[in-house]
């Protein structure tokens, strides 16, 4: 499997697109041909410059406080499992932990740079937030699982990504 993604190497956050014009394709890993190979991969390399734009436009959307609080707690949602029958206790302080970028140059209000910060933060831990299942605080542990880092990484793009149009 083939996924288009994006390495900061300040933060070395893996970050990982996920739109629909973003590649995202499948080989079997058996009875292929190199040229089968070859032409999935530049098929996924075609359609990176098409869509730096997505990245572009989320630079040019300046959020207010109210939708990072918004950005912050969908991904403390998304991080934590929010669940209708036990929803997700989202504090004040929770927001301002994860909002609070960890090197000077990421203080700025854009959606790309609100989105990496909360993406690092979610993806590396180390911040304070209520369990939904006994409703106590505690440390996030990184996370370490492939599988679960692309599904959070996928789910977290998805709702910024369509913040673009709201702001």
């Amino acid at each position: 499997k083939f996924m288009v993604g994006l390495f900061r190497c300040v933060c070395e956050n893996g970050l990982v697109i996920a739109t629909d014009t973003f590649a995202d394709v499948s080989i079997r890993h058996i009875n292929y041909t190199f040229d089968e190979l070859r032409e999935m991969v530049a098929k996924a390399i075609s359609t990176v410059s098409d869509n730096i734009s997505v990245m572009n436009e989320m630079q040019k959307t300046i959020l207010n406080e109210e939708q990072k609080k918004a950005l912050a707690t969908e991904a403390l949602k998304i991080r934590g499992g929010d669940d209708e029958d036990k929803p997700l206790k989202v504090a004040d302080d929770d927001l301002e932990d994860i909002l609070t970028p960890v090197r000077k140059e990421d203080n700025a209000n854009d959606l790309w740079t609100v989105f990496n910060i909360l993406q690092e933060k979610i993806i590396k831990g180390n911040f304070k937030m209520i369990s939904n299942t006994n409703n106590k605080a505690r440390k996030a542990r990184p996370i370490t699982g492939l599988a679960k880092d692309l599904e959070i990484n996928q789910a977290l793009f998805r709702y910024a990504s369509s913040m673009r149009a709201a702001a």
